[in-house]
């Protein structure tokens, strides 16, 4: 790896945990943290049809977690560089990404993002985000590629 991992935290849902698991056998001198600050969630999209059954105060609750988790994580790095490794599900990484570029967090929904798949954000010293990649799956053999398929998309159908 072109860089030194700092930590490891995970969502404390299960494939998620799962996948930190995996990640922490190539990487063990880092120790898993859970943090049920990553946890799934739906926060509020322009997709109305696809929330229905969220109630507001559970948009309200989904929120707050979100924004704590992206105040805790998101922060420059104190003394020495930090590479740190969040393992989550994509409505947390997707809001996450939209909190880096500074527009309305109701577009998280707008974000393809596949199983497995990395998403880098940077935070300068300055407390200012560069998003490197988002949804990244060129680590994974073509035909393992899952979790964004549709019809623009049929190559990301795992067989």
């Amino acid at each position: 790896m072109p860089v030194t991992f700092t930590s490891l935290t995970s969502s404390p849902m299960t494939r998620a945990r799962q996948t930190a698991m995996v990640v922490n056998q190539s990487l063990p001198r880092l120790k898993l943290e859970i943090s049920p600050l990553l946890r799934e969630t739906t926060p509020r999209t322009w997709r109305t049809d696809m929330v229905k059954d969220v109630t507001p105060a559970e948009f309200d609750k989904a929120e707050a977690q979100l924004n704590e988790a992206f105040a805790k994580f998101f922060v420059p790095a104190q003394g020495a560089d930090q590479h740190d490794i969040l393992v989550c599900h994509r409505n947390v990484t997707r809001y996450f990404v939209t909190k880096a570029l500074g527009v309305d967090t109701r577009a998280w929904h707008g974000f393809a993002v596949a199983h497995g798949s990395l998403t880098v954000i940077q935070v300068n010293a300055k407390g200012a985000f560069k998003i490197v990649s988002v949804g990244d799956v060129r680590h994974i053999p073509p035909n393992l590629q899952s979790g964004v398929a549709n019809a623009e998309n049929p190559q990301l159908v795992a067989p």
